[in-house]
């Protein structure tokens, strides 16, 4: 048997298609190798996308966290609480919206009608608490309205934190607030005093934190060991927000604290207002550690300043520690405050002198009358504007005038200088009558 030799296009062919068999093997082999590469790529990138997205959570409750229970903004929160008996906001709700895919505060801002410069400014407020890249998608902002001067306030509202952001005077300022859940528990407690204010206290289950912040307000004008006796009796309200298990400045909001001695009730009361440092007032609208003073006659005309001068009678160098002020005689001299009269009688070159003890350590002094005033004695309460006495020229004097003094902390200073040296601040006009109106609407809760 014999073979036919192949003809050489029959080898050509053969050597072709196994070549093109052996290519397509390799290019397959190779492809599946770029495949599995870019595969794993995406995993990658999709394990880094969510890992990305964790960290970003993650930041957010952080900063939200830490905001929410630092020191700086917990004292904020304190002051706007939520559920707070009474709240002085004169803002309308205008217009609110959630936040989408897309969405950043300076879009949003501008759907509001919000210019791009004021909306920068707005954004730069709320940044330190709540960077605005790392707003999430259901946040809300509402924008609100001011009934009295048309200024706005935008509330960026997220899981942990509300953030109000208020326009005052061109000027952008935040207050924080907590969106979780509190229950607040407001208590009043009565009470009177048996052994010492503490004691008494503590055994009306007081909290301690509240105990010593109350006796903080009321030393200044209570000598707790001389002033409190036995019988004295204390009204106390204030909440205990039993969802914080915080720091006790937190916890405790003291709204109200009375202690009555004498017939006098020194009472504290807790406001907050825009724009106000201070956070107690008295009943007179009066901030802790300051004091709301009227003129000790009707018209003042200065005969002598404070300070170092040749005295009037004997010629030498005196430093003359008060104010000398024109008078006829016999004109009505008047309390610049209320308070305790802790000495009255004749006192050498001073010749008629009274003395007031006022709140905060302070004390005023009004020498050379003619006569005082037939109502009061040494320990007299006196409110005021009251009549004290009468001008006139007693002692070493040259005429009829009123020497008036005004003392610190047991040092005579310039009269002139008083809300200097006390930094002295108190409500008036419109905001005198939503205090007072506050005022009203905390006793009748302190009376259910």
């Amino acid at each position: 048997m014999s073979f036919l030799k192949p003809k050489k296009n029959q080898i050509i062919s053969i050597i072709v298609a196994v070549l093109t068999i052996i290519f397509a093997i390799s290019f397959f082999t190779y492809y599946q190798k770029i495949i599995g590469k870019f595969d794993i790529l995406e995993k990658e990138t999709y394990r880094s996308m969510i890992d990305d997205s964790r960290v970003i959570n993650s930041q957010i409750d952080h900063i939200y966290n830490d905001n929410f229970k630092s020191s700086t903004y917990t004292k904020q929160y304190n002051a706007q609480i939520l559920q707070k008996p009474i709240m002085n906001d004169n803002y309308d709700f205008v217009d609110g919206s959630i936040f989408a895919k897309g969405d950043t505060l300076i879009t949003k801002l501008s759907k509001f009608g919000i210019g791009s410069e004021q909306a920068t400014l707005i954004a730069e407020a709320i940044n330190p608490v709540i960077p605005v890249n790392l707003i999430q998608i259901n946040d809300k902002i509402e924008i609100y309205k001011s009934s009295d001067n048309g200024s706005l306030k935008i509330a960026l509202i997220t899981k942990h934190l509300r953030v109000d952001v208020k326009e005052i005077n061109g000027e952008y300022n935040i207050n924080l607030s907590s969106t979780l859940k509190t229950n607040e528990d407001y208590i009043y407690e009565e009470f009177f005093i048996e052994e010492d204010f503490y004691t008494s206290a503590f055994r009306a289950d007081v909290p301690e934190y509240i105990i010593k912040l109350i006796i903080e307000l009321q030393s200044k004008n209570i000598n707790f060991s001389r002033d409190i006796r036995e019988g004295t009796l204390s009204k106390i309200y204030y909440s205990n927000n039993i969802d914080l298990d915080i720091n006790e400045s937190d916890k405790y909001t003291l709204y109200y604290t009375s202690i009555k001695i004498d017939e006098i009730d020194y009472e504290f009361f807790n406001y907050v207002y825009e724009g106000s440092e201070n956070k107690y007032y008295d009943t007179n609208g009066v901030g802790i550690g300051s004091i709301r003073t009227v003129k000790p006659l009707t018209d003042l005309n200065i005969t002598s300043q404070y300070g170092m001068r040749l005295h009037p009678v004997t010629g030498e160098e005196k430093m003359h520690y008060g104010i000398d002020y024109a008078a006829d005689l016999n004109e009505p001299v008047r309390a610049i405050a209320d308070g305790v009269i802790d000495f009255i009688g004749d006192k050498g070159d001073f010749g008629k002198y009274l003395r007031i003890s006022h709140s905060n350590n302070i004390q005023s002094v009004y020498a050379h009358l003619n006569q005082f005033s037939e109502s009061i004695i040494k320990g007299s309460f006196v409110n005021q504007s009251d009549i004290i006495g009468y001008a006139g020229k007693t002692g070493l004097s040259t005429g009829v005038h009123l020497h008036f003094e005004i003392i610190v902390d047991q040092k005579r200073i310039d009269p002139n200088e008083l809300n200097q040296e006390k930094n002295n601040y108190f409500l008036e006009g419109e905001e005198l009558k939503k205090f007072n109106l506050y005022k009203n609407n905390l006793f009748k809760m302190m009376m259910k």
